[in-house]
């Protein structure tokens, strides 16, 4: 219908223009040149609008995709983190200064996790208060020297070196990790709680402390 239309109009053209005689063959090639032109231009638009479409619906799916991921990445760690109180780091890195000041950063790590077993055990109370505490368990507890700690912590002078690696030793510890490595051997201490310079049937030594 449109092509008979444009024959229609481009042959009153030529006639009002004057032009005696008109080549209908002619006439009928500039008119189906110029609608396959027309029909070319709008089937490019059309195929533009659907690539935008495509590419909307693309990105939207994209955007969905990285949303779920980075929330299913927040509650992974969120399931992964413990929770700790500044009390508790306070008391359980000052322990591990006097009972582990000298021993290696794993020795650290080892006797904050015998704290933190014992807290999960029914052999033991289950605060770190009541553990460290806990009669003839601790010797910093009943000498003096775990007040000494607490005292200089308290004061913002549990600042050096070695008090760094007791803090960060107790964090390891509070996080939740429960293997230690030294001397190229990695050891699950998540069923050790006891340890001392000697103890009987010991498990594991690492440095100078049994463990068991």
């Amino acid at each position: 219908m449109k092509l008979k239309r444009m024959l229609i109009c481009l042959l009153a053209m030529f006639m009002l223009s004057g032009v005696a005689s008109v080549d209908v063959a002619t006439v009928a090639q500039a008119a189906t040149e110029s609608s396959s032109t027309k029909d070319t231009k709008e089937t490019k638009k059309k195929s533009k609008k659907k690539s935008k479409k495509k590419s909307k619906k693309k990105t939207k799916k994209s955007k969905k995709k990285n949303k779920k991921a980075k929330k299913s990445k927040a509650k992974k760690k969120s399931k992964t983190k413990t929770t700790y109180t500044k009390g508790q780091l306070r008391l359980l890195s000052c322990l591990i200064y006097c009972e582990a000041g000298i021993e290696p950063y794993a020795g650290k790590v080892a006797v904050g996790i015998v704290v933190l077993n014992r807290m999960n055990s029914k052999e033991f109370p289950n605060t770190m208060k009541k553990v460290v505490y806990q009669p003839y368990q601790f010797g910093p507890a009943r000498n003096g020297s775990l007040k000494k700690a607490l005292a200089r912590y308290d004061a913002g002078k549990f600042n050096t070196k070695q008090d760094k690696q007791c803090i960060k030793a107790a964090k390891e510890a509070l996080s939740g990790v429960k293997t230690v490595e030294y001397g190229g051997e990695k050891v699950n201490m998540k069923k050790f709680l006891y340890f001392s310079g000697y103890v009987s049937n010991a498990k594991y030594t690492l440095a100078g402390h049994m463990f068991k």
